[in-house]
This record gives C-alpha cells, sequence and structure tokens, in this order.
C-alpha cells in the first residue's frame, strides 16, 4: 500500500504503515467540488503506484502540465524501487551460485567469476558491467542496508547510491555506517555531484586515512587507453596522476602555442591535437620540449615536480617501460620536411 508522503520527508521513514483511508485516490479534493492534481512525487512506490500511473492522465487543462511533472517524478521514484528489487535479487543470487560453482569444485575466484557470467547473460551486458554491478548490489545488501532502502522507497537514484558505495569502499563496516547515516538525512535533495562532496567530506571526518587509501589504489590503475570513434576517428585517453597530467597537457598546448602560427583561427584543442604528433608540420623550427608546466603566477600554488615522460609509466604487472623513446628512422631532420596539407589525416 501507499504511505503518504506529505510527512515522509524525515529520515529514517516511520515503520507504521498508512491507514486505508490516506490510499492514493486519482484525485485530491482541498475543498468540495474543486478537484487539484496528484502529488504523484510525495508518494512512496510499488507496483500499484506503477499501474495507476500507467493509466491515461485525466486532469483539467490548466493542470496538465503540473500533472505530468508530477508523473514524471513519480515514475523516477518508481524505477529506483524497481532496481532496488533488482538489487535484492541478485546478491542471494550470486551467493547461491558462488556456493554452487565451489561444491564443484571450482576455486572461490572462478565461482565468482561464474556467477558474476549467469547475471551478465541474463541482462545482455558485458563482463565488466555485470561485475559492477554485482559488486555494487554486494556493497548495498551488506554494507548499505540503508541505502537500498531509500533506493527502495525511491529517495534516491541508484546512480546516488553507486555513488555512496564507491566513496566508502575503503572503510571499515562501522565507519561506512557512520558516514551513510550523516549524508542521507539531504540525499533526496541533493543533486549527484552534491552528494558526492557531501560524501567525500563525512569520510575524511570518519577516517582520514581512507582518502589516502582511495588516492594509492587510483595510482595503481593509472593507464593509457583508446577506443574508436564515429566517422574514422578515435578517442586517446589517460588516466593520470594530477601533476603528471598537468605536465603532459603543458606539453601538448606549448607544441600547439608555437607551431600552430598565428593565422590558424582554429579552436586551440583543434590544434593541440594535431599537433601533439607532428608539431612543425608548417615548416616553422622545431620548438624545445618543456620540461616543466609553465611557471605558476599564484604565490598559493604548489609547484610540482617535471613530469615523467610516458615511457616511464609502469605496467601494472610491475614491469617499467623503456626510459627513452626509440629513435627516429628517417634520418632527415623534421624542420626540413615539406610544409604538408593542413587537412592531411595524422599517420596513426
Amino acid at each position: 500500500m501507499f504511505g503518504n508522503g506529505q510527512g515522509s520527508c524525515a529520515w529514517p521513514p516511520p515503520s507504521h504503515t498508512a491507514p486505508p483511508e490516506e490510499v492514493i485516490d486519482c484525485l485530491i479534493e482541498d475543498w468540495p467540488g474543486v478537484a487539484e492534481p496528484v502529488r504523484w512525487s510525495e508518494y512512496l512506490p510499488d507496483g500499484m503506484l506503477a499501474d495507476l500511473l500507467a493509466q491515461p492522465a485525466e486532469t483539467k487543462p490548466e493542470h496538465r502540465e503540473f500533472e505530468a511533472l508530477e508523473r514524471i517524478g513519480g515514475w523516477e521514484r518508481i524505477i529506483a524501487w524497481a532496481q532496488a528489487r533488482q538489487i535484492r535479487e541478485m546478491a542471494p543470487f550470486v551467493r547461491s551460485a558462488e556456493a554452487r560453482n565451489r561444491a564443484l569444485g571450482a576455486y572461490d575466484s572462478l565461482a565468482h567469476e561464474s556467477a558474476v557470467a549467469e547475471v551478465g547473460l541474463m541482462l545482455r551486458v558485458s563482463a565488466r558491467t555485470a561485475a559492477s554491478r554485482v559488486d555494487d548490489a554486494w556493497s548495498l545488501s551488506t554494507r548499505l542496508p540503508g541505502t537500498l532502502a531509500a533506493l527502495e522507497q525511491g529517495r534516491i537514484t541508484v546512480a546516488k547510491a553507486r555513488i555512496l558505495a564507491a566513496e566508502t569502499m575503503n572503510l571499515s563496516d562501522e565507519h561506512a555506517a557512520a558516514v551513510e547515516q550523516q549524508v542521507l538525512a539531504k540525499a533526496r535533495q541533493q543533486t549527484p555531484g552534491q552528494l558526492r562532496a557531501a560524501t567525500r567530506k563525512a569520510v575524511l571526518s570518519a577516517d582520514p586515512a581512507a582518502a589516502q587509501k582511495r588516492a594509492d589504489r587510483a595510482r595503481r590503475e593509472r593507464g593509457v587507453q583508446m577506443w574508436p570513434e564515429p566517422d574514422g576517428m578515435a578517442t586517446l585517453s589517460a588516466c593520470l596522476p594530477a601533476a603528471e597530467a598537468v605536465g603532459v597537457f603543458a606539453v601538448l598546448d606549448e607544441y600547439a602555442r608555437r607551431a600552430g602560427g598565428t593565422s590558424d583561427h582554429r579552436p586551440r584543442h583543434s590544434v593541440r591535437s594535431r599537433h601533439r604528433h607532428r608539431p612543425n608540420q608548417r615548416n616553422q623550427p622545431r620548438p624545445q620540449m618543456p620540461t616543466s608546466p609553465p611557471a605558476q603566477t599564484d604565490p598559493g600554488l604548489v609547484s610540482h615536480p617535471p613530469p615523467r615522460r610516458l615511457h616511464d609509466l609502469e605496467h601494472p604487472s610491475g614491469h617499467v617501460y623503456q626510459t627513452e623513446p626509440p629513435p627516429l628512422t628517417d634520418p632527415e631532420p623534421l624542420a626540413t620536411r615539406p610544409a604538408s596539407d593542413p587537412d592531411e589525416p595524422l599517420p596513426f
């Protein structure tokens, strides 16, 4: 049954159920003969609310936009409720599948991977997406039950629930429960970005060492990726520590500034992309590679050491790439090569 949402903004929600007379009706009458549109977004979601919202809206023209907006909010809460119910089904299935696979002789890691693969096959998603969703379900079901309850009541979205799960990953169960209780009170009124900032602040207050653990983990997971895009394009992405990323960007920006020329009116990011491989395709002298980011004029900023080359990055396996780039096979200096067509694609 539905609870009356008019007084249900406080957290945690009351444990009693709504009396029958407070069950949602198609119209609410504030005065006799004056019908007002229903505030669908204020009612707790379940299957009956979904059935009611599936019916055509019957309201006066002057209330039509308000009614439509409230129905959008109602559907949003139903979506959150359905996702929470799916999570409650997913966690016990994975636990049961792992036990079944171990009984068949599989190691723990293989038993878990097999269970995740079954979920991915059912949802028609990649192995990586399936693993992420199973991890979220496990975390919300075991470490963050209050967050899962808020999701089931439609007070937060699944995106907000995942933020809480990710930001409390390195906390103990006791610290995670304290952070959850602190941030859920205002989570419904916050955007995902605001919730993330509030959660990080709460995590620092509960366990300052957790932030350093996250930074160390993120540094170990740094890397460079490339994936195809439409129309013969590709995206190159580098996830680096902030100081190194600033240095790499400064190098590309310096190349673009010196080699672009004053007559080039294209956006700086477009010039930067063309010259990151051939910085002097316009017959200009080859610019010198900056050894550090541009000098900082703000005395409040902290100067970082010169960035390492990408060749110095470690592979996750522990292998360190060569510290010097391979020599050019073409002995002809780049500065003496003829200018190329500006529209000529880059050779990679």
